[in-house]
């Protein structure tokens, strides 16, 4: 057994891909989500309207930015165009917190306080309380309000991972290389190789899309044609990553100890974690993160029905990220050819 053993820990060593992705892969990700989770320092902005002296007190003390408000007409608009993070106001002795959605990071509190004030009566200069959402209710579950963050995360890995490993086996087939020595300009290859892969990569994202809508009966207030579309575009984007990445590995394995560390710092920029909350040295990280493009994009259809003119912007930005990256590859496998 010692034989063995001895010759594992050799061969592993002598893998320089390998030495980075067990020793210092994981400390990198490590150092992001201190970055992203230790240091933030965001005060939630809330308005207020209707309160007594005494309440604001209480509210200016905490750790909270107050701004009064004229009156409850626009509170949806306040909140939507994202001037102010909640709404508490008192209305015909009626006290109403109100958001744009369901925070999932308070979800279960609110929740919690709705059911225990609901059977309270009545207290002087506070009367009834309750809370009210834009765009959710607080019958709705927790996967449903994260259903865009799961979509954007398993199509991206699964689309990743299969193009990059299928791209790499090419390469050890010598098939890349057949294929280099013969009239076909890079441009198509990498075209060829983008378009095949990720036309299965939208059919298997199609088919995730309706069963979650189908099957798991995550609600979409906007188009599910919309929906389709964004995912087509991140199909088209993890493919091209993932064949740009696999011409600088030699294996599979490698691709699949890579998955990780290109996956695991997209996902605190999909909207799992509130935006506003990361701090400011770390949030211009997002502008070269994937998900982040798809992920924004997909909340407001799925989760406030936004129209295509209402996310064009963010459509652009996928379509120009996955230029970029189709401009990477030819690079890449010019460099393939030169070897």
């Amino acid at each position: 057994m010692k034989p063995f053993i001895i010759r594992i820990i050799k061969q592993l060593l002598n893998d320089k891909w390998t030495i980075v992705l067990i020793f210092i892969a994981p400390l990198l990700v490590m150092l992001l989500v201190w970055l992203i989770l230790g240091g933030g320092n965001y005060k939630s902005n809330i308005g207020v309207f209707g309160l007594s002296s005494l309440m604001l007190n209480n509210l200016q003390k905490a750790n909270i930015n107050v701004i009064t408000i004229d009156s409850t007409d626009n509170i949806d608009t306040l909140l939507i165009t994202g001037k102010v993070d909640a709404v508490l106001y008192n209305q015909e002795n009626i006290m109403t917190f109100k958001l744009l959605e369901a925070d999932p990071k308070h979800f279960r509190i609110l929740k919690e306080i709705n059911n225990s004030l609901a059977f309270l009566p009545a207290i002087p200069g506070m009367g009834k309380f309750k809370i009210e959402f834009v765009y959710s209710s607080l019958n709705e579950n927790i996967f449903n309000s994260l259903a865009y963050v799961f979509l954007g995360v398993v199509i991206f890995f699964f689309s990743f991972l299969f193009s990059g490993v299928s791209f790499v086996r090419e390469r050890l087939n010598q098939t890349l290389e057949r294929l280099l020595i013969t009239p076909v300009k890079p441009y198509q290859i990498v075209g060829g190789y983008i378009l095949g892969y990720g036309i299965i990569s939208i059919i298997q994202g199609i088919i995730i899309v309706l069963f979650a809508v189908y099957i798991l009966n995550v609600p979409i207030y906007g188009s599910i044609f919309l929906c389709i579309l964004i995912i087509a575009l991140l199909a088209f984007s993890a493919v091209a990553i993932g064949n740009t990445v696999s011409t600088f590995t030699n294996s599979e394995l490698q691709i699949m100890q890579l998955t990780p560390l290109i996956l695991i710092p997209q996902i605190f920029f999909t909207g799992l974690i509130p935006l506003e909350t990361i701090p400011s040295y770390v949030s211009p990280i997002r502008y070269i993160m994937p998900l982040y493009y798809v992920c924004e994009p997909l909340k407001r259809v799925i989760r406030q029905g936004a129209g295509f003119l209402d996310i064009y912007g963010w459509l652009s930005c996928i379509f120009l990220l996955i230029l970029i990256v189709f401009l990477l590859n030819i690079l890449s496998i010019k460099k393939i050819n030169t070897l």
